[in-house]
């Protein structure tokens, strides 16, 4: 190929170039109008979040409607053995989940207490023989979650009693 033919093909090929159209996009004005609707929209779901967080704010206080009486119980949930289990222990007794927390004193209604003492587990206990050699494994039932009954802190009437906690106390 002569020095003229490759001059030629980059002609044609910068001719080609010339003729290409710019792409027609959207306009500022058009980006900030878009951009106007998003931050109302991040506006709606802020509140929609403030919204539920209020939600869930009253539904910690004990609702009286859904349990069978006023009374309430202070009860402690030991922590857990195992160090991944740090999550509060759910409950759910009619229609309602309490999620309580462990190592802390609350306050719940009996139904919780009712829960609580039906949540078992089999675990299995290894036997030995006269030697200390393994010998089986014995079966016994155990409390999912093990918790303290400190008793009776609200009476049926809706009135504290005069219990005394051993440290600071939530109402669930």
């Amino acid at each position: 190929m002569g020095t003229n033919e490759g001059t030629t093909a980059n002609a044609a090929a910068l001719a080609g170039i010339e003729d290409v159209q710019p792409v027609n996009g959207p306009t500022v004005a058009e980006l900030q109008e878009v951009i106007r609707k998003m931050e109302v929209e991040k506006q709606a779901l802020k509140q929609a979040a403030a919204d539920r967080q209020l939600k869930d704010e009253h539904a910690k206080a004990a609702n009286e409607s859904r349990s069978s009486t006023k009374e309430r119980f202070a009860i402690l949930i030991d922590e857990a053995r195992d160090p991944n289990e740090v999550d509060p222990v759910p409950v759910g007794c009619n229609g309602r989940l309490y999620q309580i927390k462990r190592g802390k004193v609350v306050e719940v209604p009996i139904e919780v207490i009712d829960n609580l003492n039906h949540a078992v587990e089999d675990k299995s206990i290894p036997k030995q023989d006269a030697q200390g050699n393994p010998a089986g494994y014995d079966v016994r039932k155990a409390r999912r979650f093990p918790f303290q009954n400190y008793g009776k802190t609200v009476d049926a009437a809706g009135q504290r009693t005069n219990l005394q906690l051993p440290e600071f106390t939530e109402t669930l």
